[in-house]
């Protein structure tokens, strides 16, 4: 029906339609990243890159390229669970912030400021980085970015985009964290996840991930009953939110804790793969 309206409607409605037509495999794209299909998630966002080139939308652009590979490149890359030894998609996730970087600073020269694009975009490439870097100052370099995105968040004139994320300072602060995990500091993470609140019912989506940060904060740390606890706490948050990419994260930390010797046999771990059970397999339990 757009598609109609774009090619027979009115002329003064060509602009509006077809910004509908970009919007919409934006937000289905973003969708299908979410429940797991990151390929089919690709194919629409690389639909609406190619119309937001196309018509000049670079604003638009940059939160395709964003959730495109930012997103759904390094949402495939994180559910691996040799992750560490592919790293094919973590690089195209690295290039596809770059290019979301390069058209989100051609949008703000000219339409002016637009905080909570900016510093989402800076805040991912710098967690991309935290997992690429190799030195000491490549991990610095990584850390720095995500803080450059925090200084956006604290401008005067930084306002909710209500079409994007909630980009706030607890985005920056779980960002943050789990760039401290990347680069193996658990203990610094730690300290970040504790600026977040997690009192506001309307963000369970995002307070999941959180836990989900800290679980792997607490693993590196070798801490592994706060580990099980934190991972527990997650499931027990995807009871009405269904995410394939969660729940692969939390059993991916199970089966490095089942992996590992030390812990194994651990009644505990067990616990936690009773637990993801019933979630991964809730029909079983009905």
């Amino acid at each position: 029906m757009l598609q109609d309206q774009l090619l027979y409607g009115k002329m003064h409605t060509h602009a509006d339609v077809a910004l509908l037509l970009c919007q919409y495999p934006v937000l289905y794209g973003n969708i299908r990243r979410d429940q797991g299909y990151s390929d089919t998630a690709i194919t629409f966002l690389d639909k609406a890159i190619a119309l937001a080139n196309e018509r000049g939308y670079t604003e638009l652009g940059a939160k395709a390229y964003y959730l495109k590979k930012g997103y759904a490149e390094f949402d495939k890359w994180g559910i691996q669970p040799d992750c560490l030894e592919d790293c094919a998609n973590l690089y195209r996730a690295q290039t596809s912030f770059q290019a979301a970087l390069s058209l989100a600073k051609g949008s703000q020269n000219k339409n002016g400021f637009h905080g909570p694009l900016w510093s989402a975009v800076l805040a991912e490439a710098g967690l991309v980085h935290a997992y690429t870097a190799q030195s000491g100052t490549e991990k610095k370099q990584a850390l720095q970015t995500i803080d450059d995105a925090s200084s956006c968040i604290g401008r005067s004139d930084f306002q909710r985009d209500w079409q994007f994320m909630n980009v706030n300072a607890e985005w920056y602060h779980i960002d943050k964290a789990e760039a401290y995990v990347a680069v193996q500091w658990g203990k610094e993470a730690l300290r970040e996840i504790h600026h977040v609140d997690r009192s506001d019912v309307q963000k369970r989506r995002r307070y999941v991930y959180t836990d989900i940060v800290e679980a792997d904060a607490y693993l590196a740390q070798g801490q592994i009953e706060m580990c099980v606890a934190c991972a527990g706490n997650a499931l027990s948050l995807l009871d009405d939110i269904q995410s394939f990419v969660f729940i692969t994260r939390i059993a991916n930390i199970h089966t490095a804790l089942i992996h590992d010797y030390r812990y194994e046999n651990s009644p505990d771990v067990a616990r936690l793969g009773a637990e993801l059970l019933k979630v991964q397999h809730f029909y079983l339990f009905q």
